[in-house]
């Protein structure tokens, strides 16, 4: 095999690597919201997050970029970003205290449906036929996973799962415009500081000592 065969074959094994290492802290993390979410806030869980997030991130941005990888041209959008961002994980945390942790994660799984349908009215790339089959087939396992006509489904928690099925898709949508002019970790560290602030302000009223 070529040296670029090679370069390509181990750069595809550490993505896949690194994928399946971002599949087991962000359900580590579900788990232990859902676990502290009976004896806590949702912003104090928040909080503490955004505490042990953004030191990292501003270590990381140095590291790479020097203090010039702290500055933008484009304050709005990152604060649009951070506000989606904040939204987002409330309506997601949100939904995993009020309902199994399965059914919560499975309609929040489902934001790719929204992710295709904005990216056809926001950046004008259109689904294809096969896109547009696998929207049909997600929509409809959304409505099993929520079953309408159950009696014991919790439609708060299973509304706000869908709004933040649709906010992470706006996200990710937001990230993709940004992401030719910003850095990743400079949208990550925008976003926890926002995060930050807004569960610091909070935190007088609804904190609770372990």
């Amino acid at each position: 095999m070529t040296e670029p065969g090679l370069t390509l074959k181990r750069t595809l094994w550490q993505g896949a690597l690194f994928t399946l290492l971002a599949c087991f802290l962000f359900s580590s993390q579900d788990t232990l919201v859902k676990w502290l979410s009976s004896d806590y806030t949702l912003l104090q869980l928040l909080l503490v997050r955004s505490l042990l997030s953004v030191p990292v991130l501003i270590l990381a941005i140095l590291v790479r970029f020097g203090r010039q990888g702290l500055t933008t041209t484009n304050p709005g959008a990152h604060i649009f970003r951070a506000l989606l961002n904040l939204v987002a994980f409330l309506s997601y945390y949100f939904a995993i205290s009020r309902m199994p942790l399965v059914d919560a994660i499975s309609i929040v799984s489902a934001s790719p449906l929204f992710l295709t349908l904005l990216s056809g009215i926001v950046l004008a790339e259109y689904p294809n036929g096969r896109q547009v089959l696998a929207i049909i087939t997600g929509f409809i396992g959304v409505i099993f996973i929520v079953q309408p006509s159950g009696s014991s489904v919790d439609w708060l928690g299973a509304g706000a799962a869908v709004f933040g099925c649709f906010l992470f898709a706006a996200l990710g949508i937001q990230t993709r415009r940004m992401s030719a002019s910003e850095s990743t970790e400079l949208m990550l560290l925008t976003g926890a500081l926002l995060v930050l602030a807004v569960s610091l302000l909070a935190a007088p009223f609804l904190w609770q000592t372990p």
